[in-house]
Formats: C-alpha cells, structure tokens, sequence
C-alpha cells in the first residue's frame, strides 16, 4: 500500500524572498527564499532555498555566476498509517 500522502501535490505558498546586491555594480550576489504556511495536506512544513553568486572570469570579463546552492525541506509529521 502507498503513502497516504503519494501523488502529485501543489502548492503556491507565499514567499519571502531576501536579496543580497553588491553596492558598486548593482548584482545580485545571493538570493534567499522562505515559504509561507503550507497546507496541512502537504507533506512539508517548510522548504527554503538560498543562491550565491561570485564573479567569475570568462574570456578576460567577470560576470555573476551561481557558485552555490541549497534546498532544505523539513518533513511535516505524519499521521499514523491506516490499515
């Protein structure tokens, strides 16, 4: 028997959304995002990602780049199987 939670699932949560730019060439260098309250439904109490950027050369030109990333989704509690 599968999950009771299995399928496809979609949410459009609100984001929050924290954006880091460098001062002397306006780039952006780092994006953060944060979910809002996700449906009980849903199989995550949260998810958040978060971008960064370098200057990176190419061709003798340095451009923003993105040089790291992360997601994190935390697990909502489940309810106890049913059988």
């Amino acid at each position: 028997m599968g999950h009771p939670r299995a399928g496809r699932l979609q949410s459009n949560p609100l984001l929050q959304r924290t954006v880091w730019i460098d001062k002397q060439t306006s780039n952006v260098m780092r994006i953060e995002e944060q979910t809002g309250p996700l449906p009980a439904s849903f199989p995550f109490d949260k998810a958040e990602s978060v971008v960064e950027y370098s200057f990176m050369s190419i061709d003798g030109k340095a451009f923003p780049l993105p040089v790291h990333s992360e997601i994190l989704t935390c697990s909502a509690a489940l309810p106890p199987a049913q059988e």
